[in-house]
C-alpha cells in the first residue's frame, strides 16, 4: 500500500473511531487485506476510547473487516456485514479462487467486498459485504461452469490447509529464511525484498538483513505465504534446519 494511501486510510479509521467515542455506536469497514488490518491494529492498540473487533467470517479469516464500537458496546459476529454464499457446480469441473475472483469483479463487485474464497471439490464458499449479496447469490457461471449459488457455508470449507516441510540456511535472517523457503539464493532474492515484494507479519519490509523469528508469517507477492516455525537443530557444517509451513 503506497504512503498515501496508508493515510487516507488511517485517517478513515481514525473517523469512525472519533465518530463511536463516548456514544452507543458500531461503524464497520468494508474487507481488510492483513497489511489493511495491521496497520489498523497498530493505531487502536494505542486508542483509550472504544472497542474494536476484527472478524472475517469465520475464525481464523484472511481477509477481515474491522468493527469499531463506543465503550461498552459489545461486538457480536451478527454485527459484521458478511454474508456468505456458497456456490455448487461439479466435482469435476476444478474452479480456482481467481475463476471465482475473476466473475464476481467482472459483475462490477470491489475488491473491498470480496473476503476469503474457500474453495473445495464441488462446492466454494465466498464470504462477501451485504452491499454485494446480491449480485454474488445471482451468480450463475464461473468462466465456462455454471454454478448454483445459495446464501450459506459449510465448515469444511473453512479450514487452512498447509503443508510442512524443511530447509537448510545460515542464519534466522529475512533472505536466508525466504531462501529457504522458495529454495533460491539469497542474492537472488534481495531484489525481490528491495522492491517491496515481501511482507512480514503483514507489514512491508525492505530490510535482508531483518531477523525472523518463530511463528512469523512471510508473504511473497505472486509466490505465496509461509510461517517460519522456527530451527530445530544443525548439521554437521553448522547450518540450521529450518522448519516450515507452507499455506496450499
Amino acid at each position: 500500500m503506497a504512503q498515501d494511501s496508508q493515510q487516507l486510510f488511517l485517517r478513515s479509521v481514525q473517523d469512525m473511531l472519533r465518530l463511536c467515542t463516548g456514544r452507543s455506536a458500531l461503524k464497520t469497514t468494508q474487507f481488510l487485506d492483513e497489511h489493511q488490518r495491521a496497520l489498523a491494529e497498530e493505531m487502536l492498540r494505542a486508542q483509550k476510547d472504544g472497542d474494536y473487533r476484527f472478524f472475517g467470517g469465520y475464525s481464523g479469516a484472511v481477509r477481515t473487516v474491522l468493527c469499531i464500537s463506543g465503550t461498552g458496546v459489545p461486538i457480536d459476529d451478527g454485527d459484521f456485514p458478511i454474508v456468505p454464499v456458497l456456490y455448487t457446480y461439479r466435482e469435476k469441473d476444478v474452479l480456482t479462487h481467481r475463476d471465482f475472483l475473476g466473475s464476481l469483479m467482472a459483475q462490477q463487485i470491489a475488491r473491498s467486498l470480496v473476503g476469503d474464497i474457500c474453495v473445495g471439490a464441488g462446492k466454494t464458499c465466498v464470504l462477501v459485504h451485504q452491499n454485494a449479496a446480491q449480485i454474488a447469490l445471482s451468480l450463475q457461471k464461473v468462466g465456462r461452469v455454471g454454478v448454483r449459488a445459495q446464501q450459506g457455508s459449510d465448515p469444511d470449507l473453512f479450514t487452512q490447509k498447509t503443508e510442512t516441510f524443511t530447509a537448510v540456511i545460515t542464519a534466522p535472517r529475512l533472505d536466508c529464511v525466504l531462501a529457504g523457503a522458495l529454495g533460491g539464493s539469497r542474492s537472488g532474492l534481495k531484489p525481490i525484498i528491495l522492491s517491496g515484494q515481501v511482507a512480514l507479519n503483514h507489514r512491508e519490509v525492505l530490510s535482508p538483513s531483518a531477523q525472523v523469528a518463530p511463528g512469523d508469517v512471510l508473504s511473497v507477492r505472486h509466490r505465496g505465504k509461509y510461517i517460519f516455525c522456527g530451527v530445530e537443530g544443525s548439521t554437521k557444517k553448522g547450518r540450521l534446519l529450518a522448519v516450515y509451513k507452507r499455506y496450499i
